[in-house]
């Protein structure tokens, strides 16, 4: 558009750079999912079928953009962290949502005939925990603590170096039921000169371990 006559446009655009040396975090979240997943009769209170669709499309876009140094899913959500040294696109906010949207629904489009979603119940919204655990154990006979790690604490996707140069799965050592869901993406990190594999965690990302394990995440 620069150098035409659709340039002033552009004296229209609002300044939304994000702060500068600060996470820039990307958060998509479900539109009247509730009325989605009655449409398509998913499974509730979990459907591991949608969460495996959102992993899918997350990884993909996470290896798309090597900026990103963690996300983090659950429900119907996901989220995008981008390093706080990133520079792209002027660092605007609007630009950043924009282009995670157009990954996430580039590629959902094109998995979705292979896989249908669903994961919740519209039942325990606005409760405390403790209701929602009895409300799951009264109406569907299940118990919370007895549940996969991926419905209790969502999907955590971090980068791990690898000196291959294919598509690498990740260890077993940190197995996933993302792990079924074929080669997870590589690409090359320009300030390693590695390659670097997305790989798919179901932790506690709240307490200290995980960050003392994993402290390349908030690294310069």
């Amino acid at each position: 558009m620069a150098n035409t006559k659709f340039e002033y446009v552009r004296s229209y655009e609002v300044n939304d750079a994000c702060l500068p040396n600060c996470w820039i975090v990307v958060r998509l979240d479900g539109k009247n999912f509730h009325r989605f997943c009655d449409a398509h009769g998913f499974r509730k209170p979990n459907d591991d079928r949608a969460l495996q669709l959102m992993g899918r499309c997350a990884m993909r876009v996470m290896a798309e953009l090597s900026d990103v140094v963690i996300a983090y899913g659950q429900s119907d959500e996901f989220s995008f962290v981008f390093h706080r040294r990133t520079v792209g696109f002027g660092r605007r906010a609007r630009s950043h949502q924009q282009l995670v949207q157009h990954h996430v629904l580039g590629i959902g489009a094109a998995r979705r005939p292979v896989t249908i979603t669903g994961p919740r119940e519209v039942k325990g919204e606005g409760t405390m925990a403790g209701d929602k655990n009895e409300i799951l154990f009264s109406e569907f006979g299940t118990n919370y603590n007895d549940e996969p790690e991926v419905f209790r604490k969502g999907t955590t996707l971090i980068w791990q170096k690898t000196e291959k140069k294919t598509a690498t799965q990740p260890p077993k050592t940190q197995a996933s039921p993302l792990d079924g869901l074929g080669s997870v993406s590589t690409c090359l990190s320009k300030s390693q000169k590695r390659h670097r594999a997305v790989v798919a965690l179901n932790v506690d990302i709240i307490g200290e371990n995980f960050w003392q394990e994993h402290q390349e995440i908030l690294a310069d």
